[in-house]
């Protein structure tokens, strides 16, 4: 049985999944210069945590493109 504390983080997981997939969908449905410019804000941020998902986000948004993905 989950403790109280573990109960509570995992909670806060599905929480931060769901708001990262609306955040990824809401990206997706971007036209891809406006994609870029996220990627651009990301690699510009001064959180380090936020440039490092420039790189990942961007080559995500590139394979979405080539295999026909992008609307």
């Amino acid at each position: 049985m989950m403790t109280r504390d573990l109960q509570r983080a995992a909670n806060d997981q599905t929480e931060a999944d769901a708001q990262a997939e609306e955040i990824l969908r809401r990206v997706y449905a971007l036209t891809a210069p406006y994609q870029r410019r996220v990627v651009e804000w990301l690699r510009g941020h001064s959180d380090p945590d936020m440039r490092d998902l420039a790189t990942p986000l961007e080559e995500v948004l590139t394979l979405r493109r080539l295999i026909g993905g992008e609307q």
